[in-house]
């Protein structure tokens, strides 16, 4: 018989599975991974903006009506058509930006989707892995297939080359386009249904075809349904069709009933069933958003991770040195049926200094948080809706001695059958150098006479020796209403001499200020470099500035204990699949033991943030949010 810890390892298997079609190879910390993935299943970047929930339930825009999906995935269409097999370039890379003058990208969509996502792009997360996304996302949302995600696209900087095909274009014309992009005329007549399911035309974009005055709003649709299935195919063949590139009498635009007739409806045919239009149109949409310019590398697919940690910062609240960390897991409704969802994580954690180094006597100090309560801010994604997952996250406030640091930690995580799963970054532990913090509650952000944002920002320092120099290069990707070339800066960090800031034993405080222009949205983040004469420097990439809306609310911290632990996770030099958190979140290891005289207990704080909804609340929350 299966064992609970078992079960739990089996629900949590399936989750996985469900989506993936192999672990990951992903170890914490990889920033890049975890800001994809955070999009991808959360619908959120790392300021905490929820993108996607313009598209769910497969929303419509309120100003005309048309599905955000089918918006988004015109968008992306329109910025893969400049993809050229012959000489490698163009393809998703965000030239679309630049090409929005064009007539083949007329359409107010076009430039709402632009602003969609134009607040959201980061150092790893490109505004062109954005426009990939919102396919994803916009499929996802309207009942279609689940689509593979990859991150890793370049952004273009101006505009690549007319590719996009035409109504009034002959069979040939718009054949020819579709082979330079990577597709066969199987294939184009394939991606047109594939693209039509959704949206349709309007009269203020294509007035020729859709006829209406100017001061209102026509939309034809392409099918009868507002979801994405093969509705575009069924009623093409059975002669109910609404598509207005179809039933237009003016023959010269009625582009889909060429395509589509082209080979004798033998395609369309075969598309006929809903399983086969959703493999279809999977494989081919993978491929459009997977269209890239020759020498650009896309990552690995991005899974969900069931276990995450979803922050982790040493900080100053209240004068007092703690580390902050909060874990996200995902929650399925087999799991929650079987009574095997989270009611409480462990964190266990070694010094980095001192008689307990490294968990000398394998002594670790540990704290627990309990029970969900009942708010919950982890919202949900279409994709991860789609998976019928939701999450939950606890948050740890941990008190730290300054002489004492932390070195790494590692988390047990507790349901009520009694199962426990220990969750290590797969053999290795939770690394961390408290050499560096970045004390985001000490900063603040305020409007700049630019236009812009001026940040100010505290580092504290751990070292014996000054640094020679103290820097922070600055980036942000983000644009208002026009798309501009990333904003980059490299200043300086001082050492400070605020009386103000709080006196932490062995940290000096270095301050700094730099201000973005009003072309960005004032999103930037930070990479902290201090050199050294004679040893390596200390570094910090992907650090994110306290912002203009930041509010930090009082922590209660965490009451801390010592106890012996049967394993403690050792560094190891190379990973396996098999060992990353997706596998390691099914049980194997050995689980943290109690056996000291201290009981292991949590503080009046540090509880989990939301969780206590159950799977279909916490979905309910996550898509009717902003609808």
């Amino acid at each position: 018989m299966f064992s609970a810890m078992a079960f739990h390892a089996v629900c949590l298997l399936a989750l996985v599975a469900s989506f993936a079609p192999a672990a990951s190879a992903y170890q914490w910390p990889d920033p890049q991974y975890e800001a994809l993935e955070r999009l991808l299943f959360e619908g959120t970047d790392i300021n905490d903006v929820p993108t996607s929930i313009l598209t769910n339930l497969c929303g419509t825009r309120v100003s005309n009506g048309s599905p955000v999906a089918a918006e988004w995935l015109r968008l992306s269409y329109h910025d893969a058509a400049t993809h050229n097999i012959t000489d490698g370039t163009g393809g998703i890379d965000a030239s679309i930006y630049y090409e929005l003058d064009r007539a083949e990208n007329i359409g107010a969509g076009m430039i709402s989707s632009m602003n969609d996502f134009s607040g959201a792009s980061n150092k790893f997360v490109s505004r062109a892995d954005l426009i990939a996304l919102g396919v994803v996302w916009g499929v996802a949302s309207c009942g279609g297939p689940i689509l593979p995600y990859r991150g890793g696209r370049t952004d273009a900087t101006a505009a690549g080359r007319l590719g996009v095909p035409q109504p009034q274009e002959a069979l040939a014309v718009q054949t020819e386009r579709f082979r330079l992009q990577g597709f066969n005329a199987t294939e184009m007549i394939s991606l047109v249904a594939c693209g039509h399911t959704l949206g349709g035309v309007r009269n203020t974009d294509f007035p020729t075809i859709v006829p209406g005055a100017a001061t209102e709003l026509v939309l034809k649709k392409f099918d009868g349904t507002n979801a994405y299935d093969n509705s575009i195919v069924a009623e093409y063949l059975n002669g109910t069709t609404i598509d207005p590139m179809i039933t237009i009498s003016n023959s010269t635009l009625q582009s889909d009933l060429r395509v589509f007739s082209s080979d004798g409806n033998v395609t369309m045919n075969s598309m006929s069933s809903p399983a086969a239009f959703n493999a279809t149109c999977a494989a081919l949409l993978e491929r459009v958003i997977n269209l890239v310019p020759n020498g650009v590398s896309l990552t690995e697919q991005i899974n969900l991770l069931p276990f995450k940690v979803h922050d982790a910062r040493l900080t100053v609240q209240n004068g007092a040195l703690v580390y902050v960390v909060e874990v996200r897991v995902a929650v399925t409704a087999a799991i929650e049926s079987a009574g095997l969802a989270p009611t409480a994580i462990a964190i266990f954690w070694c010094d980095a200094r001192g008689a307990f180094a490294d968990c000398a006597g394998n002594d670790a100090s540990t704290t627990v948080t309990t029970s969900p309560t009942s708010f919950n801010d982890v919202l949900v994604s279409p994709v991860a809706a789609a998976l019928q997952t939701a999450f939950v996250a606890y948050e740890f406030v941990l008190p730290i001695d300054p002489a004492r640091g932390i070195a790494r930690f590692w988390f047990e995580v507790r349901t009520a059958t009694g199962a426990a799963t220990l969750q290590d970054n797969g053999g290795a532990g939770y690394i961390l150098d408290d050499s560096l913090m970045f004390v985001d509650e000490l900063g603040s952000a305020a409007a700049a006479s630019n236009g812009g944002v001026t940040f100010n920002v505290v580092v504290g320092l751990r070292s014996t020796a000054a640094p020679t120099s103290a820097t922070m290069a600055i980036f942000d990707n983000t644009f208002v209403n026009n798309a501009t070339t990333p904003f980059t800066l490299s200043a300086l960090l001082q050492l400070s001499t605020n009386a103000s800031l709080p006196a932490v034993s062995g940290y000096t405080f270095y301050t700094g200020s730099f201000s973005t222009p009003a072309s960005t949205a004032g999103h930037p983040t930070l990479d902290l470099a201090f050199n050294f004469t004679g040893s390596a420097p200390l570094t910090m990439s992907f650090v994110r500035p306290t912002g203009p809306k930041d509010f930090f609310a009082p922590d209660t911290v965490n009451a801390v204990t010592t106890t012996s632990v049967s394993l403690v996770p050792t560094i190891v030099t190379a990973i396996s699949s098999a060992s990353v958190p997706v596998s390691s979140a099914t049980g194997t290891g050995v689980a943290p033991t109690g056996t000291g005289s201290g009981t292991t207990s949590g503080g009046n704080g540090g509880g989990p943030r939301q969780g206590g909804w159950g799977v279909a609340g916490m979905l309910a929350i996550g898509l009717a949010w902003w609808i």
